[in-house]
């Protein structure tokens, strides 16, 4: 399992948080009700029930949550527009980055006129770290920072998608059900653990690719972050494919 599962208590404050949300918005249910501003949204009042301490501003930057804990930025899409907030907030105080990833994900095709689910399918699909992997490479110079930790929430949920007049299908968003679990990255250790034991001291992006799935160019860019933030190194060469070792002295 790529995640450590969520307690029944986790799972119940996360269900509390989309309820909190909804509310806070005067939402009602239906189509696409928790689209990414509201899936935003409501992870700040998972992470945080308080909305005071919500949206902070320091120096020239709004915080999305800021407590006794530090800074907490909740990142729906990439990561690279949190450069220049890292730049600015890693010196001053702990700074966690939290990423959904939705994990166990049902389809459904609505009729935009009465509301009819006209398809209902899981999706093979599983967003996890290796298939985000691109995000850790826009942050790969703060990646070895003591002050930053990136932590990996697993939803399961629902995407909805719009069968339009002329025949096309367009997404509307993926609405969140339940928390299954969560991964942190901090620590050197963390990130070595990213690399699976059957992949041997010595690997390459290929043997990666194998050992965890995922595209080849996708598994790619976490080698280059952990080698750029000096957790893994080069160490020869397979044929024509490069070799890589963890580093353990750091």
């Amino acid at each position: 399992m790529p995640y450590r599962a969520a307690t029944q208590a986790q799972k119940q404050a996360f269900l509390q948080a989309l309820q909190a949300s909804k509310n806070a918005d005067g939402e009602k249910s239906g189509i696409g009700t928790l689209a990414e501003k509201s899936l935003h949204r409501a992870l700040k009042y998972y992470l945080e029930p308080l909305p005071d301490l919500h949206e902070h501003k320091i120096g020239a930057f709004y915080t999305d949550i800021f407590n006794e804990n530090g800074i907490t930025e909740v990142q729906t899409g990439s990561f690279f527009p949190l450069c220049k907030k890292l730049a600015t907030f890693l010196p001053l105080t702990p700074v966690t980055v939290v990423h959904p990833l939705p994990y166990e994900k049902t389809l459904l095709t609505i009729n935009p006129e009465s509301g009819e689910v006209l398809a209902k399918k899981r999706s093979p699909r599983r967003e996890t770290i290796y298939t985000c992997a691109r995000e850790l490479y826009w942050l790969r110079e703060f990646l070895n920072h003591e002050n930053l930790t990136l932590r990996f929430l697993f939803l399961a949920g629902e995407e909805y998608r719009i069968a339009t007049a002329q025949g096309q299908i367009e997404n509307r968003g993926f609405v969140p059900t339940e928390l299954l679990g969560e991964r942190t990255l901090h620590a050197a250790q963390d990130y070595r653990a990213l690399i699976p034991e059957q992949c041997g001291a010595e690997f390459t992006v290929s043997a990666l690719r194998d050992a965890v799935g995922g595209q080849q160019k996708t598994v790619r860019f976490l080698v280059y972050a952990m080698q750029h933030a000096g957790f893994c190194r080069e160490c020869g060469k397979d044929g024509r494919k490069k070799l890589y070792t963890l580093k353990d002295d750091i």
